[in-house]
């Protein structure tokens, strides 16, 4: 897959997780990328998991107005990785994916 169809399939995975991702799982997701973009093992589950969750974490940033260093701490995710993860340079690593997941999970406020 070239780099223009994988930065295609991060923004509609972006687009969707800003929108009525805050209410869907990760296979329902996946599912309406695969509906509507015809995208099939095309992009990871992390992949999505990722790029869902650092949109909760950008929410909860500007709701309790964080800086990057402050979210960084309250994390344990580096700042210099959440740089990367926030503009889809990598994927999580499992730890950092588990990191991300209880305190998006423990905040709730991605909810409201």
């Amino acid at each position: 897959m070239s780099i223009e169809d994988q930065d295609y399939i991060m923004r509609q995975v972006q687009l969707l997780a800003k929108g009525i991702g805050k209410f869907l799982d990760i296979f329902s997701i996946k599912q309406i990328l695969m509906l509507e973009h015809g995208i099939e093992d095309q992009i990871t589950d992390r992949e999505i998991e990722t790029i869902v969750y650092m949109t909760r974490l950008e929410e909860i940033q500007t709701s309790k107005n964080l800086t990057r260093e402050e979210l960084s701490r309250e994390t344990g995710v580096d700042s210099t990785t959440l740089i990367k993860l926030y503009s889809n340079e990598k994927s999580a690593s499992d730890e950092e994916l588990e990191k991300l997941i209880d305190y998006v999970e423990n905040e709730q406020i991605w909810i409201s």
